[in-house]
Parts: C-alpha cells; sequence; structure tokens
C-alpha cells in the first residue's frame, strides 16, 4: 500500500510538471504571435509619378503614429497611367492600393468601374467636410465620390509688381486689383501698355493662359444626354473673349509648358500669368530662383477657377483598404491641430479638408519674398478657395475634348485674319467626331 500511494504521488507530480510545461510553453507561443502580430507590417502600394524623396517628410512623420503601415510609392508617368489601370484591370493582375488620378484623364479613369465609394464603409468620408468645388472632379458617372483631391481648385493672376509700378502708376494690391474688375478693363489697359511700350509689352503671354482662366470659370458641360456635343454653350463666351484679345493686339503668341513659356516669368515684357495654388512653387519659384521678378495676386474677373489637381482614389480591387485609407486621411482630412495637415504644409503643400480654411483658424500663413510679402498662402485659401464655383463635372471624353480644344486655341493664336467663334467650334467638333464616334452634333 506505501508503494501505490507514492506511486500515485509520483504520478501526480509527473502530470502537474507535464501541465506547467505544456502551460509554459503555450504561453510562450501566445506571446511570440503577439509579437509577431505587433510587428507586422502592412504595404500600402502608391501608384504615383512622384519619388520617394519628394514624400519623405510626409511618410516619416505617418510612421511615428502609424508604425505598423508602409508606403510603397509605384512610379508611373501621368501620361502612361490610363493604360497602366486598364492593362491591369483587362489581366486580372493585382492593382496598386492606392492610385493617384491627374485631372486631365481623370473622367476617363473614373469611367472604369474599378474604384470604391469613399462615401461607404469602411471609408463613410462626410462630403460636408470637402469644399463644394471639389465634388464634380471626382464624382463617376453613377455618381459616386470615388477619390479625394489633394486641395481644393484654387486659381487667380499674378502680375509683376515693377512692370504694374512702371505702366500701372502703382503696384499696391488693392489697388491694382481695383483697375481690372472686367475683362474689357484689361483689353482698355493692355492697350495702353502697348502704346507706352512700343509693341513690346503684352498682358499675357498667350492666349492659352488666358483660356485657362475662363474656360475654368464656366461649369456648363461639354456633352448633354450622354454623348451630344454642347461645345456651343460650353466654350462660345470663352471664345468671343479671346477673339476679342486677340484684334486687340493685348496678348503675346506664346504657348503654355514650352521654354519661352517658362522663360517668360523672369522677363520683363509679359504683365500678368494665370497662378493656380501649386503656381508660386511650380511656376515662379522653379523658374525664377534668384527672384528676378516680384508679384502680387489678385482675384480675375469672374472668380476662380480650376488649373488641374491630383485626386487620390482607392480601387476596388486594392489588398489593404484600410491602411489606404489611414494614409489618405491622415494626409488630407485632418483638421488643423493634426500632423498630416501640418506638414503638407510646411511642404507648400495643401489637404482637402475644408476646416482648415477657415479664416479664423489661420492655418495658411506665411508671406513670400516671391510676391513681395504678400500672404500668398492666406489669400489662396480664404479669399480665392471660398469663392470657386463648383467645377464642370469631368466626363469620360474629357481627354479628346481637350486635345480638340487645343487644336482650336493654336488656331486663333497662329491666324493672320479673322476667325470667329463658330469657326472654332466646328473645328473642334469635326475633330472630336473623328476621334470619337459615338459622339453627336
Amino acid at each position: 500500500m506505501f508503494f501505490s500511494r507514492n506511486l500515485r504521488w509520483m504520478i501526480l507530480v509527473l502530470v502537474g510538471l507535464v501541465g506547467m510545461a505544456l502551460t509554459i510553453g503555450c504561453s510562450r507561443q501566445n506571446s511570440a504571435q503577439a509579437r509577431s502580430s505587433a510587428d507586422e507590417v502592412t504595404v500600402v502600394d502608391v501608384w504615383c509619378w512622384e519619388a520617394d524623396e519628394y514624400q519623405t517628410p510626409l511618410t516619416s512623420k505617418f510612421y511615428e503614429t502609424h508604425p505598423n503601415i508602409k508606403i510603397r510609392n509605384t512610379l508611373i508617368q501621368q501620361a502612361e497611367m490610363p493604360v497602366k489601370i486598364q492593362t491591369t484591370l483587362a489581366s486580372g493582375s493585382e492593382i496598386g492600393d492606392m492610385v493617384w488620378l491627374e485631372m486631365g484623364v481623370r473622367g476617363k479613369l473614373l469611367a472604369l468601374d474599378c474604384w470604391d465609394d469613399l462615401t461607404k464603409a469602411p471609408y463613410n468620408l462626410d462630403t460636408s467636410r470637402l469644399w463644394a468645388s471639389m465634388l464634380p472632379l471626382a464624382t463617376n458617372p453613377k455618381g459616386e465620390l470615388v477619390g479625394v483631391d489633394c486641395a481644393p481648385a484654387m486659381s487667380g493672376i499674378a502680375y509683376k509688381r515693377e512692370l504694374a509700378d512702371q505702366y500701372f502708376g502703382t503696384s499696391d494690391l488693392a489697388e491694382v486689383s481695383g483697375m481690372f474688375k472686367t475683362w474689357d478693363d484689361f483689353i482698355v489697359k493692355g492697350q495702353e501698355v502697348q502704346r507706352e511700350s512700343g509693341g513690346t509689352v503684352y498682358l499675357f503671354p498667350g492666349l492659352q493662359d488666358l483660356f485657362k482662366i475662363l474656360v475654368g470659370q464656366t461649369n456648363t458641360p461639354y456633352l448633354t444626354d450622354g454623348n451630344k456635343l454642347n461645345l456651343r454653350n460650353a466654350l462660345g463666351y470663352t471664345f468671343d473673349l479671346l477673339i476679342k484679345f486677340k484684334q486687340a493686339g493685348v496678348v503675346d503668341g506664346i504657348m503654355q509648358d514650352t521654354p519661352a513659356w517658362n522663360a517668360s516669368v523672369t522677363d520683363k515684357t509679359h504683365i500678368f500669368m494665370p497662378m493656380p495654388e501649386w503656381g508660386p512653387s511650380w511656376i515662379v519659384k522653379v523658374n525664377d530662383p534668384d527672384m528676378v521678378n516680384t508679384w502680387g495676386l489678385i482675384t480675375p474677373p469672374g472668380g476662380s477657377y480650376p488649373w488641374g489637381g491630383t485626386a487620390w482614389g482607392i480601387p476596388k480591387g486594392a489588398k489593404d483598404k484600410e491602411a489606404a485609407w489611414a494614409w489618405l486621411s491622415w494626409n488630407n482630412l485632418g483638421g488643423v491641430q493634426d500632423p498630416g495637415p501640418q506638414v503638407r504644409r510646411d511642404s507648400d503643400l495643401f489637404s482637402a479638408d475644408k476646416s482648415l480654411y477657415d479664416p479664423a483658424a489661420k492655418f495658411y500663413t506665411r508671406p513670400d519674398p516671391y510676391f513681395g510679402g504678400q500672404d500668398v498662402l492666406n489669400y489662396l485659401t480664404t479669399v480665392l478657395a471660398p469663392a470657386t464655383p463648383p467645377s464642370r463635372q469631368v466626363c469620360e471624353f474629357d481627354s479628346e475634348i481637350n486635345d480638340a480644344i487645343a487644336l482650336a486655341v493654336t488656331r486663333l493664336v497662329s491666324a493672320s485674319g479673322p476667325v470667329t467663334t463658330d469657326e472654332l467650334i466646328a473645328l473642334i467638333e469635326d475633330d472630336l467626331l473623328q476621334r470619337v464616334p459615338s459622339l453627336t452634333r
């Protein structure tokens, strides 16, 4: 009996020891699994056209509060993005977790049924946080908001202060703005400048500059009933005014985005320049690093207008949607106390959330030496942004329409004799019907 009791006791001890070992082992395994889960990194693949070094200030700050997310930028040229997306979808290949959508081809991309509606779960974006001017630029044909622009559409007109003093008698912002309440005021003053300068000084480098302003100040659609051209209504006023400026001889013949146009930033023969929110950095400072000219920024007759822009969209086939949304919202949907908008502002970038543009917030403010100390950030965000009407709804054929319009503007610029608006509209329509046979007059 003694042996039996001792044997039972030894068995119980061994069972206890085994149980303890299993418990310790499981505990260690669970702890290791927890550490593995905590250390796991989700990679957000962003299809964009900006190199990593330009985004380092943003990603570095983002990682402080999102250590388990890594941003990987897959560089794709803007012009190649539509083909890249379409071929990826057609082949069933893996698409990025986020895609940058450039304005020129955005209508064609949004027409693809491959984007998540950001007002639905898991995003649940409240559109009241965005300017009304932004919504048509990222809404697909089904009425879904499938992108968030990095900034509202806000643009003005900049003028060279030295030339303003010479030909207007003042470079004061309020006084210059008061001289140009209508486009007719520009024509009258431009003719005076031509006479005083012996025909060497113009208002704008080219008609394309004026067109960029005028075409953005109307939201009349290019198409009605899906495929019927509405160009006379959408473009008639713009071409009427361009022809008037052409006949007055107050605008030069330089084409945008050419070496001559870039050089006009530093010359003393062109007074005005259209100025979008990205213009101070990417038009003025890039082309005039030595600050040959200082500028003033005012509002054109008719108000602000859109010029370019990039929206961020999340594909339906994205692998890591919540991580992609974390990156998008951190950048573009934070308030004045949030690090994303702060870092973007300090990098001369804007964010989308409307609360940042409240004058009482005093969030965007910085005197700019290139603009004679004018607080350009404040002017863009508190004056121009609220004055921007809803933009024209993007459509599938925007790129073809814009190419056809460019032909008409070039025709007007090069014309040695009279040209009418009807002739230019007919030129656009003829070109479009060849490009897109499904359209009708």
